[in-house]
């Protein structure tokens, strides 16, 4: 397998992108070549092979798509693989197992001095502004599970 040329584009996340950083490390496991840029504005080369964009916020998803457009006008030549994910563009994209399990790759954000995961999913609220129940299935009974003295009644009352 030849060597390839990723670029990973975080669109619009405030903090550390967790899963760009599993595709990194992913990719890097390979032996490609990983460049990063984060913002609206991104510089992407026409060299490389593919190209990862995540989108956390709904309503960047046009604008997203209007940069894809874009990066698929400037590769017309030579098209690229782009393969776009994050909350804010589609709910129902996930990692690959493989990527999912490795370890992130900090070096992307190199002023971030702390670490990110998940110690829990999900949330028992009902915001209307919010993803999390739309994105999740089992939210409350997993949190049940996880914290069950937090709550004063029976998950099965």
């Amino acid at each position: 397998m030849s060597i390839m040329i990723v670029h990973l584009v975080d669109y619009d996340s405030k903090i550390p992108n967790l899963a760009l950083m599993r595709v990194s490390s992913y990719h890097k496991s390979l032996g490609d070549e990983v460049r990063y840029s984060k913002g609206k504005k991104a510089s992407i080369a026409l060299d490389v092979d593919k190209i990862y964009i995540s989108c956390i916020y709904k309503k960047n998803k046009k604008h997203v798509n209007t940069f894809i457009d874009s990066l698929n006008n400037e590769y017309s030549d030579s098209p690229v693989e782009i393969d776009v994910g994050g909350s804010g563009y589609d709910l129902k994209k996930v990692l690959s197992d493989e990527i999912e399990s490795m370890k992130p790759d900090y070096s992307l954000y190199p002023d971030c001095d702390s670490s990110y995961g998940f110690s829990s999913r999900g949330c028992p609220r009902v915001c209307s502004f919010c993803i999390v129940r739309s994105n999740l299935t089992c939210h409350i009974n997993f949190i049940f599970l996880i914290i069950p003295h937090f709550y004063p009644f029976s998950p099965k009352s």
